[in-house]
C-alpha cells in the first residue's frame, strides 16, 4: 500500500512537471511568434527623396502608384506629402516640371 502511494505521488509530480514544461514551451513559442510577426510588420526601410521630371501623361496618382509602395495607407497620403514637399498650391502638375518624391529603400 505504501509503495502504491509513493508511485501515485511520483506519477502526480511527473504529470504536474510535464504540464508546467508544456506551459513554458507554449509561452515561449507564443513569444517567438509574436516577435516574428512584429518583425514582419516593422518596416526597416529608410525614406529617401529623388527628383523626377514630369512626363506628359503623369499625374500625382500615377506617380503615387509607382513610388509609394506599401509605405502609405492611401495614395492620397502620399500625394499630400508630395504636395507639401514641393509647395504646390493644389494637385495640378505639368509636363517638364520637376518634383521631389519620397521613396523607401
Amino acid at each position: 500500500m505504501r509503495t502504491y502511494r509513493l508511485q501515485k505521488a511520483h506519477y502526480i509530480k511527473f504529470i504536474f512537471l510535464t504540464l508546467i514544461l508544456i506551459g513554458i514551451l507554449l509561452i515561449g513559442f507564443r513569444a517567438v511568434s509574436v516577435t516574428a510577426g512584429h518583425t514582419e510588420e516593422f518596416n526597416s526601410e529608410e525614406k529617401y527623396y529623388t527628383s523626377i521630371v514630369i512626363s506628359s501623361n503623369d499625374t500625382l496618382w500615377t506617380i503615387a502608384d509607382e513610388y509609394m509602395g506599401n509605405h502609405y495607407d492611401r495614395a492620397s497620403d502620399f500625394i499630400s506629402e508630395v504636395v507639401e514637399i514641393n509647395s504646390l498650391q493644389d494637385e495640378t502638375i505639368h509636363a517638364g516640371e520637376s518634383l521631389v518624391i519620397p521613396y523607401f529603400k
